[in-house]
């Protein structure tokens, strides 16, 4: 297990899933204070579209680089159960580069 203290709320499987974030933008960033877990998940169905620069900011933010992006850092961040209550409801804007 890779995450050997995790203890999910729930687990669910399928063998091709689209997920969709509240922003329909994906998550892009440390889950915590600590900054020991950074994530990409949530492609919306267009993860592959944008996989290689998803992949690229996901890894200079896991590798403590500069933001290097046109879309602001804060745009990507995950949202959790802690910080989804503080999150902007309502319509959101198309995110630029296809994702939708």
């Amino acid at each position: 297990m890779l995450v050997p203290d995790l203890r999910p709320v729930s687990v669910r499987e399928a063998c091709c899933l689209i997920d969709k974030t509240p922003s329909r933008y994906p998550y892009i960033g440390h889950v915590g204070e600590d900054e020991s877990l950074t994530v990409a998940v949530g492609g919306n169905g267009h993860g592959a579209r944008g996989s290689d620069e998803i992949g690229r900011l996901a890894a200079t933010v896991a590798l403590g680089q500069p933001w290097n992006s046109a879309v602001a850092q804060e745009v990507f961040r995950p949202l959790t159960t802690e910080t989804r209550s503080s999150a902007p409801s309502g319509d959101f804007h198309k995110p630029p580069f296809g994702l939708c």
